[in-house]
């Protein structure tokens, strides 16, 4: 996205198209892939709130919160 916008600075639309273009495939593949690491999480049980989650030590716990909340956040965003 950076690039994108450097290229439009330059007065170059066409690579920032490419730059952009890009951005939207790698976003797309990143989406793709968090569905299918999500799917698996929520596959074993282990989904914010389960009972097979909090049945964990604490620092599974603790460590599930916290990819949760970082991947959601970006996926949100």
């Amino acid at each position: 996205m950076v690039l994108s916008i450097v290229a439009i600075r330059l007065q170059r639309k066409r690579q920032s198209m490419i730059f952009l273009g890009c951005t939207m495939l790698l976003g797309a593949v990143f989406l793709v892939n968090k569905f299918f690491e999500w799917k698996a999480k929520f596959h074993h049980g282990l989904y914010p709130g389960s009972e097979h989650l909090m049945a964990r030590p604490p620092g599974e716990r603790l460590f599930f919160g916290l990819y949760f909340g970082m991947t959601d956040s970006m996926v949100c965003t």
